[in-house]
């Protein structure tokens, strides 16, 4: 039996009729019927959070998500197209974006946060000059790198 104000779920998508029926005290029958479309709810998956240099771009990644048609990427503002499902975007600062992923009727959200890490400082030392078949000694010095960092010379053709 059924009041009013009855609340349903449904778990599974699909069409449904729902039909009631009703009889008051004196015997008098009356019923009605309802058709209705269940839609299964999308799933959004914003992808992998990414840390990037200040000043380039980002490339997210909406292709792991699934059972929607539309892609809505927020700060809208950030992106040329921003209902892409990889948008581009250049990242001044440390930003979350959020990604509504929907169908007509239901929606999903996920999130992914966009870490902008400090510019670079490295110096590669003074200019120098020495005699063939000599050797010289390379320093460098760097701010903000971490200490697990790998440094390589590229010298073209003159270092053996």
């Amino acid at each position: 039996s059924w009041m009013n104000d009855t609340m349903l779920t449904f778990s599974t998508p699909g069409d449904y009729s729902l039909l009631m029926v009703t009889a008051n005290d004196n015997g008098c029958i009356d019923s009605t019927s309802m058709e209705f479309t269940v839609y299964g709810t999308p799933e959004a998956n914003a992808g992998d959070d990414l840390v990037i240099c200040p000043g380039t771009f980002a490339e997210l990644d909406g292709s792991e998500s699934t059972g929607g048609l539309y892609y809505n990427w927020s700060p809208s503002g950030l992106f040329a197209n921003p209902t892409a499902e990889e948008p581009e975007a250049l990242f001044s600062s440390t930003t979350w974006i959020v990604l509504e992923y929907a169908t007509d009727f239901c929606a999903d959200i996920d999130s992914v946060l966009v870490t902008v890490v400090d510019d670079l400082n490295l110096v590669a030392g003074p200019d120098t000059a020495i005699c063939t078949r000599s050797a010289v000694q390379l320093f460098t010095t760097y701010d903000n790198i971490n200490d697990d960092v790998d440094i390589i010379w590229l010298t073209g053709d003159y270092l053996n």
